[in-house]
């Protein structure tokens, strides 16, 4: 069933029951929402996003939206396709209807569906049209409410239904791409965090730069990243994309319009701080797609921490001053600076090839598949880590002057690690095969050797510009500093700085909605 279908039964009466031929409902509607609530032999809603090109006969009938997985073959298959007639138990009530047991033409009543209920809407089953005030707490639910605001699956459908949109969204040759909004494709701020010099500034500005919105309802201004369109156009043939923010759902709304103002990228695909299940923290559990299809872009690793391996790590987008305070970068917002990202070389761009890459090695493997291969299976996260390992490949790193030589495992440094997921091979002596030495100062002996030997002494920073774009980095662009690297420099270099990954977490969410993200209490 189809967002407009939910919406459709939003509006509906609360009765779970329809007259004989769907009064008060769409025709089509009605036939789908008798297979909801009946649950009748798993009745598959009819496709709704048929792929140009696709060979309908071959087709499975698992093609509708998000929300139509909700309960359109969530029944069992257990009685033959005949027409029945559904029979109600008024409650003690009087008031309330409970479809607890179906009867066929012959009036034997069947087992009953429920429960445990797969799923409620405004408090009804889905399924068998219970009005359920009182669940047992034999599974956490799962608020979809990104979907439908009333929509919650028990954590075993949820599970089902991720595996239909697999089947979906790989026969119509498409991945999911969740994106990050704040820092990502945009930076916002409010009005009161800026001067009245650049207050005046960004008004003058705004005339001539389309990408420049200010707005005023909401406090706000907002700078779109430069390539977030094109990087979209790109990603919107190979993807089905989905908003996850932590801003509130204003905002979320809103920026959705700025970047895609005809609607047909993001839809109502929008996951804003209201719909997350963790504090500071995003995760694909309020996501109906599986994981093994699922890519995301965001600038902040930390809000993923289960999801690692499915994240792709956008360089921090910050225009605005304010932005600039919170993260404590060393350099002035770009809006002080007076420049700007190129559309044509910033990190959108290099993700958006990542993007493609990954796509085309993912969907060889579902063909393979479909013609018998066993040990073909799609998984992005096993893709996306093959394209990483080229990024450094053929390079042997030698770090210098980076972490304490007396530390017990340096494999684990997060440099370290970034080296060899891009590919390259980490050794603690240099010798004939060293190809780089990554170093905090330029008077280390390994630093020295280097210079002897013609071999690239870089700095830290060298190693994340190439993880953050994708492409080994100029090294004429990252020499070594004279002297050690001091706190604040080293912070810049990593990339990451002082703070904890929970710590970093905590920032991303202030920060997000242009600082309004403060943090409240997930939904379960």
């Amino acid at each position: 069933m189809s967002e407009r279908d939910l919406n459709a039964l939003d509006a509906a009466p609360a009765s779970p029951l329809h007259s004989e031929d769907g009064s008060g409902v769409d025709p089509s509607l009605a036939d789908e929402l008798d297979a909801l609530l009946d649950g009748e032999n798993g009745t598959e809603a009819s496709a709704s996003e048929a792929t140009a090109g696709q060979q309908s006969a071959q087709a499975e009938p698992e093609q509708g939206s998000h929300a139509a997985a909700a309960g359109a073959d969530a029944g069992t298959a257990t009685s033959e396709p005949t027409s029945r007639k559904r029979t109600a138990d008024e409650e003690a009530t009087g008031h309330e209807s409970s479809l607890k047991r179906l009867k066929g033409d012959d009036g034997a009543e069947s087992a009953p569906i429920c429960p445990p209920h797969p799923g409620l809407m405004h408090g009804m089953c889905i399924r068998c049209g219970t009005l359920v005030t009182q669940e047992p707490q034999q599974e956490d639910g799962l608020a979809l409410r990104y979907i439908h605001d009333r929509l919650q699956l028990s954590q075993s459908e949820a599970a089902r239904l991720r595996q239909r949109e697999l089947k979906r969204v790989i026969a119509s040759r498409r991945l999911l791409l969740v994106l990050d909004l704040d820092h990502t494709l945009l930076n916002s701020t409010r009005e009161v965090e800026l001067s009245p010099e650049l207050r005046e500034t960004l008004s003058g500005m705004a005339t001539d730069q389309e990408d420049l919105h200010h707005l005023p309802h909401m406090g706000m201004w907002t700078k779109l990243r430069p390539g977030s369109a094109a990087f979209l156009q790109k990603c919107a043939p190979l993807f089905e994309m989905c908003i996850y923010t932590h801003g509130d759902r204003e905002y979320a709304v809103a920026m959705a319009q700025l970047l895609d103002p005809g609607g047909s990228y993001f839809g109502n695909h929008i996951i804003s701080q209201g719909d997350s299940t963790h504090i500071h923290v995003k995760d694909l559990d309020v996501v109906l797609g599986d994981d093994t299809a699922v890519l995301i872009v965001d600038d902040t690793p930390g809000v993923w921490p289960n999801h690692a391996r499915n994240l792709i790590q956008a360089e921090r987008y910050i225009y605005f001053p304010a932005d600039a305070v919170r993260w404590e970068t060393v350099q002035r917002a770009l809006l002080e600076r007076g420049c700007d990202e190129s559309a044509d070389d910033n990190c959108l761009h290099g993700i958006g090839e990542v993007l493609v890459k990954v796509h085309a090695r993912a969907f060889p493997c579902v063909e393979h598949q479909a013609n018998g291969s066993a040990s073909a299976r799609v998984d992005v996260r096993e893709h996306l880590s093959a394209v990483a390992h080229t990024v450094l490949a053929g390079c042997t790193i030698v770090f210098s002057r980076i972490f304490p030589m007396d530390l017990a495992f340096p494999e684990q440094h997060r440099l370290w690690q970034l080296a060899v997921q891009l590919g390259a091979v980490v050794s603690k002596v240099t010798d004939a095969s060293t190809t780089h030495v990554v170093a905090g100062g330029d008077r280390t002996d390994k630093v020295l050797w280097a210079k002897r030997h013609r071999v690239h002494a870089v700095s830290p920073a060298w190693l994340h510009a190439s993880g953050l774009h994708w492409r080994k980095a100029d090294e004429a662009k990252f020499p070594v500093a004279g002297d050690a690297l001091s706190s604040p420099q080293r912070r810049a270099a990593e990339g990451v700085g002082d703070r904890s990954i929970e710590e970093d977490a905590a920032i991303a969410a202030a920060a997000a909605g242009g600082g309004g993200g403060a943090p409240q209490a997930p939904h379960a």
